[in-house]
């Protein structure tokens, strides 16, 4: 057997190991790493004495190939002649064809599958171009999945969100329409079923690849957050990666008893959960897992993906019933069955139908099923043919849709996303609602611009207005306020504090912080209404610090200092705590600073210029939170390359406090990305659904540098 070659790419990026163990696979048909599908263990890994991703490749000759990917992705590496060693936490097989016909594998690429947990399938010639932006992007999506925070299974299947099932034999045969398919959609179908040939493992790799290529930068696609820091700069960079080009995959091996086509004999079905496995090896977001085949089968693949995996692939269990019809007790025990042990992170379940009213009970029978044995994953449960077309309407939570561009619909009733938003709307299952901002002296707030593009992205039929007050009672007497259609609003100054009052419900964050931001109004079916105060400033400023923190870092020894005392500041004493800093306080107007230590904590600082050196040594974070015009500059001692400066404005785009951070080279956070933080949570907690970060984020920094 040839020798691996591995590139171990030393990333330093000191994140935890995802998993003490890994599965040995037996011999198969179908060769994955990990194989799930047989009598197969799981061992211990040995830890790992440097924490790196190592990509790795079995032929000697693509030594320079892989030296010239790894270059192109901005991560320059020691280069380790070795096998791939279990104990590397993220492992990366660099499948490296010389064409189409050559697909079969050697000995020592069974055994590169079996020892990496990630993979990628290119063709030589690919590898020899100038070109190579499509391979880092996809080398630089897998990474940072594998690096994901996994997303809370409430927005993966958000309200009214859509998967649209593709439907063709090669994926390069929507090639011309698939852009304006993801654009209106929040997922896509990959039917490894209806591939031309889906038992070839490269070929469906690849097929994979050109779809995230095809569906690049949709506005739609939510934010892939890395846990750890990585930005594909290469050792040394602590700035975690915040990916918004890449559509969520549903990877899909629908068999012909569940109305698809992929063959279920025995063999095959042991076959088909072979090929899930390569779902994961390959970093898809959502993994399709049908429930009818039993434990034994679905059981090895679920444990994978939690032990190996760290869960970042997000688990749909799923069951049809595509021929008969069945009462509601069966309807029951299949939800039950198609939870997969309560392992499952959302349950679909698709029923047959005569009529619409039998078609309209899919979704209560199934939830309450799953309520009852104290299930909460999200459920999408509905019925089949035109009789089940209203049930679809219904079904609250990502919906499979089709598209006109496709050759012919995954299942009888399918409808566009558009149809359907447009019928719920009709059936005020989706009543449009206004959002507000509110305010005093705003006549250049960003958040009407911010929230009404992201409404129209994501195809909703809501609206956001200014509403620019001298008063609290202005705006709580007006009809706006008072009306069924008030969806919630934005708060800014001055009435962040003053609102609280008039709400029916705080929440833990904004009681503690003692100012809220943002108002959610829930209506109940007979339309009573309850008021919810939060504060997603606290988002706004934990998020980009947490980011820039080294993993494992013992904040409890160091210091988080923050300039100014109001609402702001408020918030920041909040998310310094919540970050475990020691927290100090300075402001111009002592008596202030002294309110707000009162309220939360830490020292009052009398005079910046006196702070020692043992204070300065540790002193990790400095965020103003006075307004631009103040020109607030730090004493200079304090400035080190280990220094976070932070500023709450976010026009203009650099203050001096910034430009004074940036000329010492410390890590500064922009005013910009707490709004725009901010913002995609406030959008979260009023939809219900993931926000379209990178669209969000991109237009906040255009209205900024304007």
């Amino acid at each position: 057997m040839n020798s691996l070659i591995a590139l171990v790419i030393s990333l330093l990026l000191l994140l935890p190991l995802h998993s003490s163990f890994q599965i040995t696979p037996p011999n198969s048909l179908y060769p994955s790493s990990l194989c799930p599908s047989s009598s197969s263990f799981l061992h211990s890994r040995r830890p790992a004495s440097t924490n790196t991703i190592s990509l790795i490749t079995t032929n000697p000759d693509h030594l320079p190939l892989l030296t010239k990917l790894n270059t192109a992705a901005g991560s320059p590496a020691s280069i380790i002649s070795t096998t791939s060693s279990p104990s590397v936490p993220i492992s990366i097989f660099i499948n490296i064809k010389p064409g189409p016909s050559e697909t079969n594998y050697s000995a020592a690429e069974l055994t590169a599958i079996e020892t990496t947990n990630y993979e990628v399938a290119f063709y030589e010639h690919e590898l020899n171009s100038h070109e190579l932006d499509s391979h880092v992007f996809l080398l630089h999506r897998l990474i940072a999945h594998a690096l994901s925070v996994p997303r809370p299974s409430h927005l993966t299947y958000g309200l009214n969100t859509f998967f649209t099932s593709l439907t063709a034999p090669r994926i390069s045969d929507l090639a011309l329409h698939l852009p304006e398919i993801a654009n209106s959609s929040d997922a896509l179908e990959f039917r490894v079923d209806l591939l031309a040939d889906p038992n070839d493992r490269f070929t469906t790799l690849r097929e994979q690849q050109t779809l995230r290529l095809l569906s690049r930068d949709s506005p739609r696609a939510p934010a892939v957050i890395t846990a750890t820091p990585y930005d594909g700069t290469g050792p040394g960079s602590m700035q975690s990666t915040i990916l918004t080009s890449s559509l969520p995959i549903v990877y899909t091996v629908r068999t012909a008893n569940q109305a698809g086509t992929y063959p279920d004999s025995p063999a095959s079905i042991a076959k088909m959960f072979e090929i899930l496995h390569l779902g994961l090896r390959a970093g898809v977001e959502i993994l399709d897992v049908e429930a009818a085949w039993g434990e034994e089968h679905w059981a090895p693949l679920l444990r994978v993906n939690r032990l190996v995996y760290n869960k970042k692939t997000s688990i749909l269990g799923s069951h049809h019933v595509p021929d008969r019809m069945i009462n509601d007790t069966e309807a029951s025990a299949l939800a039950i069955m198609t939870s997969l042990d309560g392992q499952a992170d959302a349950v679909k379940l698709i029923l047959s139908a005569d009529t619409p009213d039998t078609a309209s009970q899919a979704l209560d029978v199934c939830t309450k099923a799953l309520r009852g044995r104290n299930m909460t994953m999200p459920v999408i449960a509905m019925a089949l043919g035109l009789p089940g077309q209203h049930s679809r309407v219904l079904n609250p939570r990502f919906t499979p849709v089709t598209h006109p561009a496709l050759p012919f619909v995954a299942a009888p009733g399918q409808l566009c996303a558009k149809d359907l938003i447009a019928k719920r709307v009709q059936a005020n299952l989706l009543p449009p609602r206004t959002y507000h901002i509110l305010g005093k002296n705003i006549p250049y707030t960003l958040s009407p611009a911010l929230h009404e593009r992201a409404l129209e992205v994501a195809a909703l039929p809501h609206t956001y207005v200014k509403n620019d007050v001298d008063d609290m009672s202005s705006f709580i007497d007006s009809p706006a306020f008072k009306a069924a259609t008030f969806g919630g609003s934005s708060v800014t100054i001055p009435y962040k504090i003053e609102i609280m009052e008039h709400l029916d419900v705080i929440d833990d964050a904004a009681s503690k912080v003692g100012a809220v931001n943002t108002i959610v109004a829930e209506y109940d079916e007979k339309g009573g209404r309850v008021l919810k105060g939060y504060n997603t400033d606290v988002d706004g400023i934990y998020n980009p610090i947490k980011r820039r923190l080294v993993p494992g870092e013992d904040t409890a020894a160091s210091y988080f200092l923050i300039i100014g005392a109001g609402g702001a500041a408020r918030a920041a004493a909040y998310a310094a705590t919540k970050l475990k800093f020691k927290l100090l306080i300075w402001n111009r107007t002592k008596e202030k600073a002294v309110e707000l230590q009162r309220l939360t904590g830490g020292e009052v600082v009398d005079d910046l210029d006196s702070l020692g050196s043992d204070v300065i040594g540790r002193l990790r974070v400095v965020m103003s939170t006075l307004p631009a015009a103040a020109e607030f500059k730090l004493p200079q001692k304090f400035l080190t390359p280990e220094l976070i400066c932070f500023d709450a404005n976010y026009k203009p785009y650099s203050t001096e406090f910034l430009k004074q951070g940036e000329e010492e080279g410390c890590k500064v956070i922009r005013g910009s990305e707490m709004f725009y933080e901010q913002g995609v949570k406030q959008f979260e907690f009023w939809t219900g659904r993931t926000a379209p970060f990178g669209v969000m984020q991109q237009l906040v920094l255009d209205k900024c540098l304007e």
